[in-house]
């Protein structure tokens, strides 16, 4: 993630070529051209903007509305990328909040499928929507513009091309690589994998209670955080009866693939990780107390009303995930000519 300096430094680079060589100028003073009113009028738009600037980093003081707060938060966590400068300038000028979610919405959208899942590089586009930035901001551009703007970034397309930055191929070929690299680890070493399960969480979640924070969730470590509901070593018969026929090739892409991979609600013993499926689900541990999927993250429970746990019910998860990926972020992979399978198994 970037720092709050880094942005601001961006800032800078957007306004500082406008303000000092255009508008602020010895030229504009000694004809008249700028008087007191406008110096003014600069001093109080930069106090709105520093003001604003504050709530996008410290959301949790602002008046917006809790889901205006709830999508800066989703920005927060898969990453800023280039759009705070126009945070700010949308938080400094509008009020209608249905215009200001749907603008959030086309932001957090790009950063996942443009960075998250196509692997662009993380200053992709950023001179362009900087320029958008400052045309917005001089009202050039309305909001409604610039959020159709961005989703044209993101999944600009005709009758026969895709010509966005959103690119499931690169996806595919992507998880394919980390599939084939030394470590073999597939989608759990994929970069966006933490918020992806979060906000899988969050969808199972459906207005409940929240049972994991993101902050927790966070800041653990991945082991911690992430398990292998097939483990990683899988000495229990149970596993051997249901993955022994496999090869040793396949069990490895069984392992990390999307549909084993579960985020917990706490850390589980390193011991109960290795167990067979239904110890798993509900053990008692040596307080006598039932520990287990059953009671944990809406994402464990998901997974505890399995019977089994086989290389079918994995692949039967992952493309249910790989369904909400498509709703949640609003594409489709019939639309690429790209199969589930292939994604999960390539």
């Amino acid at each position: 993630m970037h720092s709050v300096s880094t942005f601001a430094l961006a800032i800078v680079d957007v306004y500082a070529e406008f303000l000092l060589k255009k508008k602020f100028t010895a030229k504009n003073v000694l004809s008249g051209n700028i008087s007191i009113k406008d110096i003014k009028n600069y001093i109080d738009s930069l106090s709105k903007c520093v003001k604003q600037w504050f709530y996008i980093f410290n959301i949790q003081y602002s008046n917006h509305s809790d889901r205006i707060k709830e999508h800066i938060q989703k920005l927060e966590r898969v990453g800023w990328g280039a759009f705070p400068p126009m945070i700010m300038a949308v938080f400094t000028k509008e009020t209608n909040e249905d215009l200001i979610w749907n603008f959030l919405d086309a932001c957090e959208r790009f950063n996942f499928l443009v960075f998250a899942v196509s692997h662009r590089s993380s200053n992709t586009q950023n001179s362009n929507l900087y320029r958008k930035t400052r045309e917005y901001y001089m009202g050039q551009l309305d909001i409604e513009t610039i959020t159709a703007d961005i989703d044209f970034l993101t999944d600009g397309e005709d009758d026969e091309n895709y010509y966005g930055w959103f690119d499931l191929e690169r996806f595919k070929n992507h998880i394919k690589e980390l599939f084939s690299k030394n470590d073999r680890e597939g989608f759990y070493s994929w970069s966006g994998l933490r918020y992806f399960l979060y906000e899988y969480e969050l969808y199972l979640q459906d207005n409940a209670n929240m049972k994991v924070s993101w902050e927790d969730f966070n800041k653990r470590k991945k082991e911690d955080t992430i398990e292998h509901i097939y483990p990683q070593s899988p000495n229990d018969i149970y596993w051997k009866n249901r993955f022994g026929h496999l090869k040793p090739s396949e069990k490895r892409q069984y392992l990390n693939s999307l549909g084993n991979l579960l985020l917990l609600n706490r850390s589980k013993n390193s011991k109960l990780q290795n167990y067979d499926f239904d110890k798993k689900k509900c053990l008692l541990n040596k307080d006598g107390k039932e520990i287990g999927y059953y009671n944990g993250s809406y994402s464990e429970i998901e997974v505890s009303k399995h019977k089994e746990w086989t290389p079918d019910e994995i692949k039967k998860r992952g493309l249910l995930m790989l369904q909400f990926m498509e709703e949640r972020w609003k594409f489709s992979f019939d639309n690429w000519n790209i199969s589930k399978e292939d994604i999960l198994f390539p």
